[in-house]
């Protein structure tokens, strides 16, 4: 151990015992995990006993601090964060905790007046003022509060109560995803497995990427031939909500980047995974060629998975949002393969 901190709550550096002075004293990362700067001494001072400028220690007690969290930066000393709560404000906002040099990428929280007062009325409150067993990386809370508010033995149980049952239900969805996922990858080793038409190389990707690759080998033509036909297995996949349309207005892979992102979740990973690829039946394949869908189809699409995820609950959590998703997705396809003919935006089939 290099070095040990007492902090305040808020995190005020009130003690600080250093076993190696320099290292130590120039630690850049204090309370809960949080990068600090430091305001009453430059980046540099001056040793009196060594004659010489050094590196500015920043943990020291009574510091003036800077903390920066993703999304704000919190004043210790004022216990409060120096710019407003942007959640659920329209701004683009860093909502996830990624670790490893995963990359960050700002998603848009549509206005809600309800999501944005949900942690308190005060937007520079630091953990609804109430920060001890609690933290907030982010800048935007909203995570499982483990201080209910209450101080009566009824209040804490309702409280407890009720944030368990919230925790229970996003557990449940996460669990309901996982599961389907798993059949999913499933019948996808079951369809290569059976399909001698397949390269062993085929199994290599993860995911339905690899089935993306078969595209043009279960055609055999490397185009718009007649795929290689056997029955019940996967040759060719659909993306109900496109992942194509990115150039004619009003560009439909945009629309529904949009459309997920605005409640919390990655775009992209949901529009590219089984949850949006579905089986091209043979009836399907009339209809798809390949090409643009009708203008008449994409709405149908986007009105109904906008109509799905308006209905959820205010505060649902990204995991509940994917499983609203999936299920209307699925509800879907189910009409599409009674009616394929909405690929081209017909009242009924070709004849």
């Amino acid at each position: 151990m290099v070095a040990q901190y007492t902090f305040d709550p808020y995190g005020s550096v009130v003690s600080a015992e250093h076993l190696l002075a320099h290292s130590g004293a120039h630690l850049s990362i204090g309370h809960k995990g949080l990068f600090t700067d430091r305001l009453d001494i430059g980046v540099v001072a001056f040793n009196a006993d060594t004659g010489a400028y050094e590196d500015a220690p920043q943990l020291v007690p009574y510091a003036r601090l800077l903390y920066h969290a993703r999304n704000r930066t919190l004043d210790p000393q004022l216990g409060r964060w120096l710019q407003r709560d942007p959640n659920a404000t329209g701004q683009l906002v860093l909502d996830t905790a990624v670790m490893h040099g995963a990359a960050m990428l700002p998603s848009p929280q549509p206005f809600d007046l309800g999501r944005h007062f949900e942690d308190g009325l005060s937007a520079h409150a630091y953990l609804a003022s109430r920060p001890i067993g609690a933290r907030d990386p982010l800048g935007l809370f909203g995570f499982l509060d483990v201080l209910p508010g209450s101080t009566s033995a009824a209040g804490l149980a309702g409280d407890w109560n009720q944030q368990a049952a919230s925790f229970g239900m996003d557990l449940k969805a996460l669990a309901l995803l996982t599961l389907i996922e798993g059949s999913s990858s499933s019948i996808m080793d079951v369809a290569w497995a059976t399909d001698w038409n397949l390269a062993d190389n085929d199994y290599n990707a993860s995911g339905w990427d690899r089935y993306f690759g078969m595209q043009e080998v279960a055609a055999g033509t490397g185009g718009g031939g007649d795929e290689h036909a056997t029955a019940g297995l996967i040759h060719k996949i659909h993306h109900m909500m496109t992942i194509r349309n990115k150039v004619a207005a009003p560009r439909w892979t945009d629309q529904f980047t949009a459309l997920l992102a605005g409640k919390g979740l990655n775009a992209k990973q949901i529009m590219e995974s089984s949850i949006n690829a579905v089986e091209i039946t043979a009836d399907m394949r009339k209809y798809h060629k390949g090409g643009p869908h009708a203008k008449k189809y994409h709405e149908w699409v986007y009105n109904n998975v906008r109509d799905a995820l308006g209905a959820l609950p205010t505060g649902a959590t990204p995991a509940q949002a994917a499983a609203a998703v999936r299920g209307e997705v699925n509800r879907l396809y189910g009409i599409l393969k009674r009616e394929p003919w909405r690929l081209r935006g017909l009242k009924g089939p070709l004849p």
